[in-house]
Protein backbone atom coordinates (compact mmCIF):
# COMPACT_ATOMS: atom_id res chain seq x y z
CA UNK A 1 0.00 0.00 0.00
CA UNK A 2 1.41 3.41 -0.94
CA UNK A 3 0.67 6.18 0.70
CA UNK A 4 1.03 9.85 -0.48
CA UNK A 5 3.03 11.66 2.64
CA UNK A 6 0.99 15.04 1.70
CA UNK A 7 -2.42 13.31 1.99
CA UNK A 8 -0.74 12.21 5.84
CA UNK A 9 0.14 15.58 6.58
CA UNK A 10 -3.70 16.89 5.52
CA UNK A 11 -5.37 13.99 7.38
CA UNK A 12 -3.29 15.59 10.54
CA UNK A 13 -4.57 19.15 10.10
CA UNK A 14 -8.33 18.03 9.33
CA UNK A 15 -8.24 16.10 12.18
CA UNK A 16 -6.72 18.75 14.28
CA UNK A 17 -9.39 21.35 13.34
CA UNK A 18 -12.17 19.10 13.85
CA UNK A 19 -11.01 18.15 17.31
CA UNK A 20 -10.32 14.61 16.89
CA UNK A 21 -8.18 12.29 18.77
CA UNK A 22 -5.61 10.67 16.27
CA UNK A 23 -5.02 7.25 16.31
CA UNK A 24 -2.33 6.38 14.82
CA UNK A 25 -2.10 2.98 12.66
CA UNK A 26 1.35 1.66 11.20
CA UNK A 27 1.42 0.86 7.80
CA UNK A 28 4.22 -1.24 6.09
CA UNK A 29 6.94 -0.48 4.06
CA UNK A 30 6.76 -0.86 0.06
CA UNK A 31 9.52 -0.77 -2.44
CA UNK A 32 7.92 2.73 -3.42
CA UNK A 33 7.80 3.70 0.28
CA UNK A 34 10.71 2.63 2.09
CA UNK A 35 10.09 4.32 5.16
CA UNK A 36 7.30 2.96 7.85
CA UNK A 37 4.36 5.58 7.75
CA UNK A 38 1.56 6.65 10.10
CA UNK A 39 -1.81 7.26 9.35
CA UNK A 40 -3.95 8.86 11.82
CA UNK A 41 -7.76 7.70 12.21
CA UNK A 42 -10.09 10.00 14.19
CA UNK A 43 -11.91 8.18 17.41
CA UNK A 44 -12.92 10.17 20.62
CA UNK A 45 -13.43 14.00 20.94
CA UNK A 46 -9.82 15.47 22.14
CA UNK A 47 -11.16 16.99 25.10
CA UNK A 48 -12.21 14.34 26.89
CA UNK A 49 -9.38 12.45 25.93
CA UNK A 50 -7.02 15.04 27.25
CA UNK A 51 -9.31 15.35 30.75
CA UNK A 52 -9.05 11.64 30.84
CA UNK A 53 -5.33 11.74 30.33
CA UNK A 54 -4.50 14.81 32.93
CA UNK A 55 -6.54 13.12 35.30
CA UNK A 56 -4.47 10.17 34.96
CA UNK A 57 -1.29 11.86 36.00
CA UNK A 58 0.01 11.93 32.54
CA UNK A 59 2.55 14.55 31.22
CA UNK A 60 2.05 17.00 28.59
CA UNK A 61 5.44 14.82 26.69
CA UNK A 62 3.50 11.59 27.31
CA UNK A 63 -0.18 12.68 25.76
CA UNK A 64 2.40 14.14 22.55
CA UNK A 65 4.22 10.88 22.30
CA UNK A 66 1.07 8.72 22.71
CA UNK A 67 -1.17 11.25 19.72
CA UNK A 68 2.12 11.67 17.69
CA UNK A 69 1.91 15.49 17.99
CA UNK A 70 4.01 18.55 19.47
CA UNK A 71 4.92 18.92 23.01
CA UNK A 72 3.87 22.36 22.35
CA UNK A 73 0.48 21.80 20.54
CA UNK A 74 -0.65 19.71 23.82
CA UNK A 75 -0.06 22.43 25.82
CA UNK A 76 -1.97 25.33 23.73
CA UNK A 77 -4.89 22.90 23.25
CA UNK A 78 -5.30 22.33 26.93
CA UNK A 79 -5.06 25.92 27.30
CA UNK A 80 -7.82 25.86 24.68
CA UNK A 81 -9.90 23.91 26.54
CA UNK A 82 -9.44 24.94 29.44
CA UNK A 83 -7.88 22.12 30.82
CA UNK A 84 -5.58 22.96 34.23
CA UNK A 85 -2.25 21.22 34.31
CA UNK A 86 -0.72 19.83 37.58
CA UNK A 87 1.51 21.94 39.02
CA UNK A 88 3.71 18.68 39.02
CA UNK A 89 3.56 18.53 35.74
CA UNK A 90 6.41 18.51 32.57
CA UNK A 91 9.60 17.29 34.49
CA UNK A 92 8.99 17.22 38.20
CA UNK A 93 5.97 14.54 38.10
CA UNK A 94 7.09 12.23 40.98
CA UNK A 95 5.45 9.43 38.70
CA UNK A 96 7.35 10.20 35.90
CA UNK A 97 10.87 12.41 36.74
CA UNK A 98 12.33 13.32 33.64
CA UNK A 99 14.99 16.37 35.14
CA UNK A 100 18.38 15.76 35.37
CA UNK A 101 18.91 16.45 38.95
CA UNK A 102 16.78 14.86 41.55
CA UNK A 103 16.44 17.12 44.51
CA UNK A 104 18.61 16.66 47.48
CA UNK A 105 17.05 13.99 49.67
CA UNK A 106 15.80 12.31 46.91
CA UNK A 107 16.81 9.53 44.31
CA UNK A 108 15.16 8.80 40.38
CA UNK A 109 14.93 4.68 40.23
CA UNK A 110 12.79 3.42 37.04
CA UNK A 111 11.85 7.51 36.33
CA UNK A 112 10.13 7.59 39.42
CA UNK A 113 10.99 10.22 42.70
CA UNK A 114 12.12 7.62 45.95
CA UNK A 115 13.63 8.83 49.36
CA UNK A 116 17.80 8.98 48.86
CA UNK A 117 17.88 7.72 53.32
CA UNK A 118 21.27 9.49 53.73
CA UNK A 119 20.09 12.74 52.26
CA UNK A 120 16.87 12.76 53.93
CA UNK A 121 18.56 12.67 57.61
CA UNK A 122 20.87 15.74 56.27
CA UNK A 123 17.45 17.43 55.36
CA UNK A 124 15.62 16.31 58.43
CA UNK A 125 18.95 18.09 60.75
CA UNK A 126 18.53 20.89 58.64
CA UNK A 127 15.03 21.12 59.50
CA UNK A 128 15.38 20.57 62.78
CA UNK A 129 18.44 23.15 63.25
CA UNK A 130 16.04 26.05 62.07
CA UNK A 131 12.80 25.22 63.24
CA UNK A 132 13.91 24.14 66.91
CA UNK A 133 17.15 25.58 67.67
CA UNK A 134 16.35 28.72 65.49
CA UNK A 135 19.52 28.67 63.68
CA UNK A 136 20.27 31.07 60.71
CA UNK A 137 20.86 29.51 57.37
CA UNK A 138 24.43 30.45 57.50
CA UNK A 139 25.09 28.98 61.04
CA UNK A 140 23.44 25.82 59.86
CA UNK A 141 25.74 25.94 56.98
CA UNK A 142 28.86 26.18 59.54
CA UNK A 143 27.58 23.60 61.45
CA UNK A 144 27.37 21.20 58.36
CA UNK A 145 30.70 22.07 57.31
CA UNK A 146 31.96 21.11 60.61
CA UNK A 147 30.03 17.49 61.02
CA UNK A 148 31.64 17.36 57.37
CA UNK A 149 27.64 15.95 55.84
CA UNK A 150 27.98 15.59 52.22
CA UNK A 151 26.08 17.78 49.95
CA UNK A 152 24.86 16.71 46.69
CA UNK A 153 27.74 16.89 44.70
CA UNK A 154 29.54 14.56 47.38
CA UNK A 155 31.75 17.18 48.60
CA UNK A 156 31.53 19.11 52.27
CA UNK A 157 30.87 22.33 51.08
CA UNK A 158 27.45 24.11 52.49
CA UNK A 159 26.37 27.58 51.86
CA UNK A 160 22.85 29.66 53.37
CA UNK A 161 21.36 29.54 49.80
CA UNK A 162 21.72 25.92 50.16
CA UNK A 163 20.27 24.91 52.70
CA UNK A 164 17.45 27.55 53.03
CA UNK A 165 16.38 25.35 49.02
CA UNK A 166 16.73 22.16 51.41
CA UNK A 167 14.36 23.88 54.35
CA UNK A 168 11.45 25.41 52.14
CA UNK A 169 11.38 22.73 50.51
CA UNK A 170 11.44 20.16 53.43
CA UNK A 171 10.05 22.18 56.19
CA UNK A 172 6.50 20.79 56.23
CA UNK A 173 7.33 17.45 55.83
CA UNK A 174 9.33 16.54 58.78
Amino acid sequence: MVINKSLIGRATQTIREHNYLPVILEVRPTPNCPKTIYVPQKTEKLQVYLEKTIAAGRSTSQIADEIGASKTWVIETLQRYEIEIPKTGRMTNPDNYRHHTPPFGMKVRGGKLIPEPKQQKVCKEIVNLRNIEGLSFNAIAKELREKMRPNASGTHYWDHKGVKKIFDRWKDKF
